[in-house]
């Protein structure tokens, strides 16, 4: 599977990804850092991938990226490297299966 990471994402989560045999992409690679939201959705819907990120107006895109768009919303606060990688490798398969069709998972931690 192909994965495009905001650029909130920690570099463990590219390497976690990879490491797991999927593509994992971030926004500088890419050359987009900086860009728009709705940029980085429509580079996410054109290239077919999962958009990982740790931005909640991901989950409240337009109508017109939302119906297309695939995302994994980890909702973490503070922002901690591990716990992220901890809590979307254990929802991996999860995420996978659910997002065969565009839609946003949230991932938590549980407390």
């Amino acid at each position: 599977m192909k994965f495009i990471l905001d650029e909130n994402i920690p570099s463990n989560i590219k390497q976690m990804l990879r490491n797991a045999g999927h593509e994992a992409l971030d926004l500088e690679e890419l050359q987009m850092l900086s860009a728009k939201n709705g940029e980085v959705g429509n580079l996410t819907i054109e290239q077919n991938a999962i958009l990982v990120t740790l931005d909640k107006d991901f989950t409240h895109m337009k109508r017109e990226i939302k119906e297309r768009i695939r995302v994994i919303y980890i909702h973490i606060h503070p922002p901690n490297p591990p716990v992220a990688e901890k809590i979307l490798q254990s929802k991996l398969s999860f995420c996978l299966n659910k997002l065969r069709r565009p839609g946003v998972v949230t991932l938590e931690t549980v407390e």
